[in-house]
């Protein structure tokens, strides 16, 4: 695929998620995809991967937020390898309050069978439960 392609088609998948279409989701995920998040979650898991039914588990309740946003800052792709590189901030209110979450996070995406075949999240996920307000965000990405 060329480097227009890769960014189109990893671009569709987060489009799918911000329209809550799942469907469309798991359509551009290749049959051995694999999500990996690089870092230590919130119950201890060091590099937590998802794969098979539990990959389809999270699709169906994540694809649920409603009003969920992207920021893209920086977009790359490698034709040679394919991957896409993504640095980003999702942006997702907090049901209780309608407060903004934002949480940047940098995902590397392996195409294979022009289909989304890896992925690695690279995030601090303690910062998904802050209220980062926008100058917040700004200051540290200009």
């Amino acid at each position: 695929m060329t480097e227009q392609e890769l960014i189109a088609l990893v671009m569709a998948s987060f489009e799918s998620e911000r329209t809550s279409n799942p469907e469309v989701g798991l359509a551009l995920l290749h049959p051995d995809f694999r999500v990996t998040e690089m870092n230590v979650g919130p119950d201890g898991t060091v590099f937590r991967t998802l794969e098979g039914k539990a990959v389809r588990n999270l699709i169906q309740s994540a694809f649920q937020i409603a009003a969920r946003e992207y920021q893209y800052i920086n977009v790359v792709a490698d034709a040679q390898t394919q991957v896409v590189m993504m640095e980003f901030v999702e942006v997702s209110p907090d049901p209780r309050n309608g407060k903004r979450f934002r949480t940047p996070i940098v995902a590397i995406c392996e195409i294979k069978d022009r289909k989304i075949y890896r992925t690695r999240h690279y995030t601090d996920d303690r910062l998904s439960y802050e209220y980062l307000e926008q100058p917040d965000i700004d200051g540290v990405l200009s």
